[in-house]
């Protein structure tokens, strides 16, 4: 119980933190949808290149991760 008590101020800060995640994820959805109709109707993207500009931060986040596990 004593445990419980003294780890309380940590675990308080947790439910600000999971709802600012939820919305950051929320947002990111939707501009993500809308950033596909952009870059295909305004900016003139083929659908290659719009395949590509959107897949261009998952993958280099990947890269970034594997090259930390080298060091």
């Amino acid at each position: 119980m004593r445990e419980a008590k003294e780890r309380m101020p940590t675990m308080r800060a947790f439910g600000p933190l999971a709802a600012g995640v939820l919305l950051l994820g929320i947002a990111d959805s939707m501009v993500g949808s809308y950033l596909v109709l952009y870059a295909s109707d305004e900016v003139g993207l083929s659908p290659l290149q719009t395949g590509i500009f959107m897949s261009a931060p998952p993958v280099g986040s990947i890269v970034v991760s594997f090259r930390g596990q080298e060091d």
